[in-house]
């Protein structure tokens, strides 16, 4: 990703443009911290259109995906991953 400062971006505009219109994506700064971006507008579109939730994907993951079919044993998985002990003492 390119970086220019803002007031690099202010005396170059069109070059910056042509740049994010060729796929590059630009990030502007502000004293070297990133404030914005600049893109195509077509990855703007990519980015928000056909945006689904999580809960829609996870649906529609399950629809696609036969996961009874796979014979997973979470026991078996997650064995091991938690630590069982009760945790430390707490009072308010």
């Amino acid at each position: 990703m390119s970086q220019y400062s803002i007031a690099e971006a202010k005396n170059g505009l069109p070059r910056l443009v042509r740049e994010a219109e060729a796929g590059h994506d630009i990030q502007l700064t502000r004293r070297g911290k990133p404030v914005a971006v600049v893109i195509s507008t077509s990855r703007y579109e990519n980015l928000t259109t056909n945006w689904s939730s999580f809960s829609e994907s996870y649906q529609r993951f399950r629809q696609e995906h036969d996961l009874a079919g796979l014979d997973l044993d979470p026991a078996e998985i997650f064995d091991g991953v938690r630590d069982p002990s009760p945790g430390r003492d707490f009072a308010w």
